[in-house]
């Protein structure tokens, strides 16, 4: 590797001046010396020792060696103020087979054959690497050291010269990738920080890049994005606070900037959905964020960057250990208390998502925390009311109801003190029931996957269920007996079909509702080939699509009893309760339990005409202490 192994093998030959300078500090197991350390290191397990202090790391040295040789290693304790200059891997674990060892003096480290294969090609053949590897500088077994690493995450990682992330085996597509990434992005450098307001020029850059992006390319686009390295919990963190990083497969390796370069630019022109997997899809725009968010944390800009919203952020990557979920961020939240208590293996999953949810009810003094309740309340062991970060079914990030710049106000602007609200894990809130459900269309998995281009088998479908929604959401709408006239019809229709409120707080802007009117006749122009697909999308129709994408997605449109239209989550089923709640920014869906008062939180809603307050009006005799388990 090219970047990487210049960057780790820069300084392999500081490790035994540091060792000289700072002997006090530095304690070192030897590499193995003559065939009787040998014998013994091939066959007993090495034993961890304690660390000296609790701000202590451990770093890996990888003695030079040929390719193909046993790999033999030196850990040394260093405080982590010390200056050492080392590099940092971030990598998957891989299969949790360690059918690999690593040999000290003193007996030999088993690691996954994964980790194996990268510290095979970190290796150098005249010089030592000083690496921090998380499988072999931590205590695996040591549930407390565990717990006490997890705080210096963020500064193990800022503190490296140089991030190597091993991506895995090179694919035979990779190289095609590296290739296609790194000349887009040199090619429209310029255009990444500028302006995005000249369409005529956007659309060129457009048709240049699609033009130039073969079948062949495409693919190994998708195959590259859908490593699993881009879904893993840990790697968020790690390549947040990298200094520097370099990608690699195999023996093929591209900078960490051409790639988060590339997100950005590819996001930004809407060719997301070109790539042709779901989970290609999520993890480029994941890169894309975080490209966004360095940027923050290499300028110190880290407020808006809670615990919780980067657990939302991150809700679809996978963790080993579920409680990494959670455990995998904290380093690099901006708010140091957002947990009740310091990180701890010695607690259940549950206890930690619900002793989460509950410190973040008890400090914001909000319930918003219902928009992450996403699972019917007999697939998990947490109360309904507690997002159990291990869920995520089909979620998009970001298909929150609830808009950040101008949120709702459900139950008005109300104080609520939540101090004595949460026992036994049952949540006690002030609420309104409102309305029941009573018909609801299908809901849908709005994933907009283009596999080779295909009309038939691409754009139609896609098209047609768009159509199909349209109307059968108007048809819903129709059926109202609350709407007085056709005007009044279509502007709850337009303005729910997008999850925006057009009032004096002006968040749907007023060209909305020109453009829904819009998408329609486009929808019908695709569908009866007027139109052609790839020449006539543009910017504005790609907004009102987006935005209907991310209401409907996981969501039934619904009617109520009471003619009210909206959208509620996709376990929603007829009878369940619409409700208002004292510390909800939205309206909540939930479902009678088995005792009277309490009951199973479904998740949150849109429900037009009662979104800011509207609803609270004239009913504070109706509110009613209600418990949520």
């Amino acid at each position: 590797m090219f970047d990487a192994h210049v960057a780790i093998s820069a300084h392999g030959a500081d490790t035994v001046a540091l060792e000289a300078a700072h002997p006090e500090q530095s304690k070192s197991i030897p590499c193995r010396s003559n065939d009787g350390q040998q014998l013994e290191a091939q066959v007993i397990p090495f034993q961890y020792t304690f660390l000296r202090k609790s701000t202590n790391i451990r770093i890996l040295e990888i003695k030079p060696d040929e390719p193909n040789s046993e790999i033999d290693v030196v850990l040394h304790e260093r405080e982590i103020e010390d200056e050492c200059p080392y590099h940092a891997l971030s990598y998957v674990w891989g299969s949790p087979n360690f059918t690999h060892k690593v040999y000290c003096s003193e007996g030999y480290i088993k690691v996954t054959e994964n980790l194996h294969e990268a510290l095979r090609l970190c290796r150098r053949l005249d010089l030592s690497i000083l690496l921090w590897v998380d499988a072999i500088c931590i205590n695996q077994a040591d549930v407390d050291e565990r717990s006490r690493q997890i705080l210096l995450m963020r500064r193990i990682y800022s503190g490296s010269q140089w991030v190597f992330v091993w991506l895995g085996y090179e694919m035979p597509s990779d190289a095609k990738a590296y290739d296609f990434i790194r000349h887009t992005v040199e090619t429209y450098s310029e255009r990444l920080n500028g302006s995005w307001d000249d369409a005529l020029e956007i659309r060129k850059i457009s048709c240049d890049i699609l033009s130039s992006a073969t079948e062949e390319i495409m693919c190994s686009l998708t195959d590259f994005f859908a490593k699993n390295w881009f879904s893993r919990a840990w790697a968020y963190q790690e390549i947040i606070c990298a200094p520097n990083a370099t990608f690699s497969s195999g023996p093929l390796d591209i900078n960490f900037e051409y790639v988060g370069n590339f997100a950005r630019l590819w996001e930004a022109l809407g060719f997301k959905f070109n790539l042709y997997s779901v989970e290609a899809q999520t993890a480029l725009s994941q890169t894309s964020l975080i490209v966004i968010i360095r940027d923050h944390f290499l300028l110190e800009q880290r407020s808006e960057h809670t615990l919780y919203k980067l657990a939302k952020r991150t809700r679809l990557r996978l963790a080993t250990d579920s409680r990494d979920k959670i455990y995998s961020l904290i380093a690099i939240a901006s708010d140091k208390n957002a947990l009740p208590f310091p990180p701890t293996y010695d607690i259940t999953t549950e206890v930690l998502f619900e002793s989460f949810a509950a410190h973040r009810v008890r400090s914001t003094r909000s319930l918003d925390i219902f928009e992450c309740c996403i699972t019917q309340p007999n697939e998990t062991d947490c109360a309904s009311w507690v997002p159990d970060w291990r869920q995520s079914h089909g979620l998009i990030i970001g298909t929150g109801i609830n808009p950040e710049k101008e949120p709702f106000t459900a139950f008005g602007t109300s104080c609520w003190d939540p101090t004595n609200m949460i026992e036994n894990s049952t949540l006690a809130v002030d609420g309104v029931r409102l309305d029941h459900l009573q018909d609801l269309l299908t809901p849908r998995m709005i994933y907009r996957t283009l596999h080779k281009r295909d009309w038939v088998n691409d754009y139609l479908p896609i098209y047609k269920d768009r159509q199909s929604l349209i109307n059968e959401s108007m048809g819903l709408t129709q059926k109202s007996k609350r709407f007085k006239s056709d005007e009044e019809t279509w502007q709850a229709w337009w303005q729910t079909l997008i999850g925006e409120k057009k009032d004096e707080m002006v968040r749907a802007s007023a060209d909305y509702e020109r453009l829904v009117r819009a998408y329609q006749m486009t929808i019908d122009g695709y569908i009866n080939e007027n139109l052609d697909v790839e020449s006539h999308n543009t910017l504005e129709e790609l907004k009102i699509e987006s935005r209907i994408n991310l209401m409907a997605h996981e969501r039934s449109f619904c009617l109520t009893a009471d003619g009210r239209i909206g959208w509620v989550p996709k376990f929603s089923v007829r009878g369940d309760i619409v409700s208002i709640m004292r510390g909800s920014p939205v309206p909540v869906i939930i479902r009678p339990a088995e005792k009277p008062d309490q009951y199973y939180m479904i998740g949150q809603c849109y429900i037009h005409g009662i979104m800011d307050g509207e609803a609270v009006a004239g009913r504070e005799n109706q509110i009613e202490k209600m418990y949520l388990v």
